[in-house]
């Protein structure tokens, strides 16, 4: 209501604000994205009468590791973007096509995620719908068949 039409995510910079407070003790090192920085900057983010200022922005071209970080969410969202736009009896069926190098891979980045989860449940952000969740369980009861 009263948003402009055709417009779902305005900006991305409550993607980048979450990890700052929620990890207030830890540093968070993210990409150049400019219009995010403008944005983050006119916030003040205050815990305890003191503000939090736990982050930075660095070109990714000078960064290995924000490089590599940007390789495994590239493979987070083909991921999920798989999944989105699935039907279940399609990922059955691919599932069941994969060779056993194609479904240790996809194995080890699942158990990477529930680990993940595991250590610390805020780790993992999702605004996925029932839908989405119910197809990760799926694919759960898959994998689970499959070292059964």
């Amino acid at each position: 209501m009263d948003e402009e039409d055709h417009i779902l995510i305005e900006n991305f910079s409550q993607f980048y604000i979450r990890p700052i407070y929620l990890f207030k003790d830890s540093s968070h090192i993210f990409d150049n994205e400019l219009s995010v920085l403008e944005i983050i900057s006119k916030y003040t983010i205050i815990d305890e009468n003191q503000e939090i200022k736990n982050y930075s922005f660095i070109d990714s071209q000078s960064d290995l590791f924000i490089q590599a970080s940007d390789i495994f969410v590239g493979l987070m969202g083909k991921f999920f973007s798989y999944i989105n736009t699935n039907t279940r009896e399609n990922i059955i069926g691919d599932f069941e096509s994969l060779s056993e190098r194609q479904f240790n891979n996809i194995d080890a980045l699942i158990d990477l995620i529930d680990k993940s989860n595991d250590k610390n449940v805020a780790f993992l952000h999702s605004i996925d719908s029932y839908e989405e969740l119910a197809k990760m369980s799926l694919i759960d009861e898959i994998r689970r068949r499959k070292h059964a």
